[in-house]
């Protein structure tokens, strides 16, 4: 009997201190039921307080769903300002070999190969880009040549340039970075942020756009002595990029036709993307501990990369499965395993293009490659216009400094003139810049400003009424726990019989 009415009591002081908590809440509705004593009146207050609920909680699901789903909103800004950086330009011959210095060495491949007959026109057997590909391989795998003497196969800069200037202002031989690349041998870079010996110098700055204001280079690209027998075009090759990456040629260049002028606008586009988990993208390009990915960390390691770059990187990748196929790397491709030899015969260059045919059927080769977060990209307006003129021509045929650069046997005419030269015109169209930034579509803050806003819009919460339910919560605990203890301390008396 004490320990029903113990029961009874319990379940009384509970149900008390559940209506007093009802009554002193801070949600809209509840305490209404609770004063009421009119049934219709409970249930209207009910009913417009199940319904703000389920609306409420539907659309703190919603935001939350959004939230979780991490998208992205694309903000673009247009800043204009001046001066800004220019870029950095780095131009190419497309003929990578100069037969002035490198007829004999090309000769002993050629021979070695069995295909010495190249020179014969009415027995051309083979691909002419074969051909070109087999010298350069072996150059590059043959491991008596010093980097100088590579250099010496191509053309120098100093053979090459007729004019420069930026801003109007001259510029030489001097201000131009020397680097190489695999299809086009000696490549030159103006505006890099070094100097000839790899020192740190300024970038150069532009105050104006239009084309008066620009980097104009005119360049000889060498008689028909020294362009390359297998050469199936001549001309250069021009590519705009950032100070901060390295640049792409092949990939990313624009080629230049002689007997032209080509004018090159470009504009500047900043992009920044959010990193995981909105992408798959990293943040940290400059560092080899910017990703985990064995490829990143060798661009930094063994290739001193200063910048990592997806495109980079995915040519790691094919780099491997040439490896893995032929035996040997592709010379035309970053090469991290310095113990493999190169491919350097036809038959191996055979394998390269079979493994290349293969390597595009397989979509899921490469996962190692994340898409880098920042970058700057330019974008190129190209036009063109013909030059030179006819009296323009007539001045350079008189010009020593050209006219030696022919072969002493040769006549210099108003046509080898034009055939071998070119002119390029870069310059900014616009100063303004394109700054390209994804934003979180739906951020924290806004994640609990709506939450908040939905509570108390629809059931008059704030975070203090949850601290009211912790309370009733806490309360319940300790009135149960004060009931149990009391009812341990009861004694039950038993009646005595006589």
């Amino acid at each position: 009997m004490i320990k029903e009415q113990g029961k009874i009591s319990l379940r009384s002081e509970l149900k008390e201190r559940f209506i007093e908590w009802c009554n002193y809440s801070t949600t809209h509705g509840i305490p209404n039921i609770a004063r009421s004593d009119s049934k219709t009146v409970k249930l209207i207050w009910f009913v417009c307080l199940s319904a703000g609920s389920v609306y409420c909680f539907y659309s703190i699901v919603t935001i939350l769903i959004s939230f979780l789903s991490f998208g992205v909103l694309i903000n673009i800004e247009v800043v204009e300002k001046a001066p800004i950086e220019f870029p950095a330009v780095t131009v190419c011959n497309l003929n990578p070999l100069d037969r002035r210095y490198s007829q004999s060495y090309i000769d002993e491949v050629l021979s070695k190969h069995n295909i010495s007959h190249v020179k014969d026109t009415n027995r051309i057997d083979i691909n002419p880009h074969t051909v070109k590909y087999l010298i350069k391989a072996n150059i590059l795998a043959d491991k008596n040549l010093t980097w100088q003497q590579i250099r010496q196969f191509g053309f120098e800069i100093d053979f090459m340039l007729l004019t420069c200037f930026y801003n109007d202002k001259p510029c030489n031989a001097s201000d131009f970075v020397w680097v190489y690349d695999f299809d086009f041998g000696n490549c030159f870079t103006f505006n890099s942020g070094n100097d000839q010996k790899g020192n740190k110098v300024p970038i150069r700055l532009m105050n104006e756009p239009g084309s008066d204001r620009s980097f104009k280079l005119e360049l000889f690209l060498g008689d028909e002595f020294s362009q390359g027998i297998w050469m199936q075009q001549s001309g250069a090759r021009v590519i705009v990029h950032n100070q901060s990456v390295e640049a792409l040629i092949e990939a990313e260049g624009k080629e230049l036709a002689t007997n032209y002028q080509t004018d090159i606008g470009i504009t500047r586009t900043f992009v920044s993307k959010l990193e995981y988990p909105y992408s798959n993208c990293v943040k940290n390009i400059y560092s080899p501990d910017g990703h985990k990915s064995e490829y990143f960390k060798a661009m930094f390691n063994i290739l001193n990369m200063t910048t990592y770059r997806q495109k980079n990187c995915i040519r790691l990748c094919v780099q491997k499965f040439i490896k893995d196929s032929c035996g040997c790397v592709d010379p035309k491709l970053p090469n991290i395993y310095k113990s493999v030899p190169y491919c350097a015969t036809l038959s191996l260059l055979n394998c390269i293009s079979n493994s290349r045919i293969e390597y595009l059927k397989k979509s899921d080769e490469c996962k190692e490659c994340p898409l880098e977060c920042d970058s700057v990209d330019y974008q190129l307006r190209t036009s063109k216009s013909r030059y030179p003129t006819m009296y323009y021509t007539n001045y350079l045929r008189y010009q020593t400094d050209l006219v030696s650069r022919f072969p002493l046997t040769t006549v210099v005419s108003d046509n080898h003139i034009q055939k071998n030269i070119v002119l390029l015109n870069v310059f900014y169209d616009d100063l303004a810049t394109t700054y390209v930034h994804e934003i979180q579509e739906v951020s924290a803050d806004a994640l609990f400003g709506t939450i908040g806003g939905n509570l108390g819009l629809f059931i008059g919460m704030s975070l203090l009424s949850f601290v009211e339910i912790l309370e009733i919560l806490i309360e319940v605990v300790l009135i149960c726990l004060k009931k149990r203890r009391n009812n341990n301390q009861l004694i039950l008396v038993k009646p005595v019989k006589f």
